[in-house]
């Protein structure tokens, strides 16, 4: 009897702890990437005393979701394996290890009683850090310029110093389209929770102000091409009427198009795209993949696809088959850098062949199958569709920053608050 005491008092302490420790990591998220580490530890270590206290019926209820723990672990053990044919150092699998620790380890505080009471909190937690750091961004943005500018125009310092403004520039703490990603996704938060949260439209307002500057300082093309989708979607949900209608479509969006556009070609970056993608769409010779990086690592990466289609080259030997096949081609600055296929479905492709892209599809398309058995379902698919659009163009599964990110929404989605009912999938 003393001991099922012990058993439940460690269960339930372990588990407030777990939860507290996944909000500061939730809120740690978007600041330096080692701060929200030590949260995340303590979540797992949290996670690992709540299965030791009650195995039995943690292991139960696994069981029941194992369509959504499976395609993370499968992904990571795919991983392993590819390392273990290869006889390969064990540690170039430590980014990889949260597929398995997150889904797994976390699983115990994912689906405990104090979690699932709070789980939106999560959100709100989220959003807060994240609009600390934007603001604090732009903050150091503006002081910079009104420094730099001294008695001269600030316009005209912003304009000779775009590179140390924008993208890169501006943000410091992440890579800019990871963050684009983020803010992006805050920005559907905000809009599919203001009435249940109750968002005074002060607070709601200036929060989309603020998260939609940042969107054009970070200079990430597919984060703008992301925020013009929402803002245009947004626009044709609220006109409802007839006039509305007539408005929207032919003097709203086409302005706010207008705008978007002359606003991101004074960025350096995505001025220098344009121009060089108009002279190589007019020119007879024009070759696309010579000019634009992204486009030199995805041909690059095709052609590896092409020699070893079916099992890949392992994880311990793709950096350096790319780097042979970028001088092969010429591409010495990518071969220097040591640059990734810079999309996610290539990566996948080429590094495990067949198997890779099957395990990181499931990971992609099982919470859709399932989104209608999940508290929010709708929030779930934009989720998996925005990630599924930055993967185009990032090997966001490759860096801490996309695999903590992309898995921790995952786990809190799909295992937060609803549980599904096995027998209902039989």
């Amino acid at each position: 009897m003393q001991l099922e005491t012990n058993r439940s008092s460690i269960y339930f302490k372990a588990g407030r702890v777990g939860v507290i420790s996944l909000f500061c990591t939730f809120f740690l998220l978007s600041f330096p990437r080692s701060w929200s580490l030590y949260p995340l530890g303590l979540f797992l270590f949290c996670g690992l005393l709540l299965w030791i206290s009650d195995f039995r019926l943690i292991c139960s209820k696994l069981l029941g979701l194992w369509f959504f723990i499976l395609p993370p672990v499968l992904y990571f053990l795919i991983h392993l394996l590819s390392v273990i044919l290869q006889n390969a150092e064990l540690n170039i699998l430590t980014n990889r290890l949260m597929f398995i620790l997150i889904p797994l380890l976390g699983f115990p505080v994912f689906i405990h009683d104090t979690f699932k009471k709070n789980s939106e909190y999560s959100l709100k937690i989220f959003i807060a850090g994240l609009f600390i750091v934007s603001v604090f961004l732009i903050t150091r943005i503006i002081i910079i310029s009104i420094i730099g500018a001294g008695q001269g125009s600030i316009l005209d310092f912003v304009k000779n110093n775009n590179e140390d403004l924008f993208s890169l520039g501006f943000s410091i703490l992440e890579h800019p389209t990871y963050m684009s990603l983020k803010v992006n996704f805050t920005i559907l938060l905000l809009l599919l929770f203001k009435n249940k949260w109750q968002l005074k439209n002060i607070y709601f307002i200036s929060s989309l102000i603020v998260l939609s500057v940042v969107i054009f300082l970070l200079a990430s093309k597919a984060g703008i091409i992301v925020f013009m989708i929402i803002v245009i979607s947004v626009m044709i949900r609220i006109a409802s009427t007839g006039a509305k209608k007539i408005i929207t479509y032919l003097l709203l969006i086409p302005t706010f198009i207008f705008l978007s556009f002359s606003i991101v070609k004074n960025i350096d970056r995505i001025e220098w795209f344009i121009h060089y993608t108009e002279l190589e769409l007019k020119s007879e010779n024009g070759d696309l993949k010579k000019f634009d990086q992204r486009m030199r690592e995805w041909y690059t990466a095709i052609q590896l696809i092409k020699e070893k289609p079916f099992t890949g080259f392992g994880l311990a030997n793709i950096e350096k088959r790319m780097v042979e096949e970028y001088l092969r081609y010429g591409f010495e600055e990518e071969a220097k850098l040591k640059v990734n296929a810079h999309n996610q479905y290539l990566e996948a492709q080429v590094t495990f062949g067949i198997a890779g892209s099957i395990s990181l599809l499931m990971m992609l398309l099982i919470p859709l199958i399932y989104r209608k058995q999940i508290r929010y379902p709708r929030l779930m698919t934009i989720f998996i569709v925005m990630v599924s659009f930055f993967l185009l163009f990032e090997s966001m599964f490759n860096r801490q920053w996309g695999i903590m990110f992309f898995l921790l929404f995952y786990c809190i989605l799909c295992l937060g608050e609803k549980y599904v009912n096995i027998k209902a999938f039989k």
